[in-house]
């Protein structure tokens, strides 16, 4: 994961996910990395893990998607902004589509 990128992609087990008003924090493996909310435009969470429901309100409400993903890359869900907040957000009518195809499986590069 890096800050520069707006996709960012937790993939595996135990990662401990929170988000301040200006801060998404992961804590995964003993490592603590910590982006700027608005660097996050897609959250995208594969296999099991621990997320505060703060983080998921931040990311909608800042007009940023989360997708979860079954650990073997089937797609579970992807919330994105209502159209209402996406109309306060923007200024234009109709909120984001979610740009995950669903259903199928998430294909990994080897």
């Amino acid at each position: 994961m890096t800050s520069e990128h707006s996709w960012h992609v937790v993939a595996g087990f135990g990662a401990h996910i929170k988000s301040t008003g200006t801060t998404l924090s992961i804590l995964y493996k003993g490592e603590q990395k910590e982006f700027p909310l608005p660097s996050v435009q897609h959250l995208l969470l594969v296999g099991g893990h621990n997320i505060h429901t703060s983080a998921v309100t931040r990311l909608l409400r800042q007009g940023s998607s989360v997708s979860f993903f079954d650990a073997d890359g089937t797609p579970v869900a992807c919330s994105t902004p209502s159209a209402v907040m996406w109309e306060r957000i923007s200024g234009k009518p109709s909120g984001p589509a979610c740009p995950i195809p669903l259903p199928g499986k998430l294909h990994r590069s080897p």
